[in-house]
């Protein structure tokens, strides 16, 4: 608690996005509710707008998506070391829609889109315990059909 008293560069807030710098790069996590102080690690960036030109749930799906993917790709061609420094991560040429109200419908469209794969991967993992459960049963003689 004593640390993030003292440096409010590494306090971390609901509605804060966290990009990971070091080892496996570029994953993000978009920080919601959070119920008390939590502070970053030496392996991970916080990423605030400058400005209010863009609103974070936007920047989580640009952080996600395939044209950052692809720009950390090429930073990392060639290196053996995985790591992102914030002299690179300020290169990335990103389109931010001129409007708060585009860049959050198009945020909300993608977390609708986010919820319902997460619905249907819950889904899944239920059928394919009912299946493995069947095989067990069927595949036994425990359970016969005829």
């Amino acid at each position: 608690y004593n640390r993030y008293e003292q440096d409010p560069n590494i306090q971390v807030s609901n509605g804060d996005l966290l990009l990971t710098k070091d080892g496996t790069i570029g994953k993000v996590a978009y920080v919601a509710d959070l119920t008390r102080p939590a502070t970053l690690n030496s392996g991970v960036f916080l990423v605030k707008p400058i400005t209010d030109a863009y609103i974070a749930h936007f920047m989580f799906y640009v952080l996600e998506s395939s044209v950052f993917k692809d720009f950390l790709q090429q930073l990392s061609a060639g290196s053996t070391i995985n790591h992102l420094y914030q002299k690179d991560l300020v290169k990335f040429d990103l389109y931010v829609p001129p409007t708060k109200e585009e860049q959050e419908a198009i945020a909300g469209i993608l977390f609708d889109m986010d919820s319902d794969i997460h619905r249907l991967e819950k889904k899944l993992s239920k059928y394919q315990k009912i299946k493995q459960g069947m095989m067990e049963e069927l595949l036994t003689g425990k359970v016969r059909l005829m």
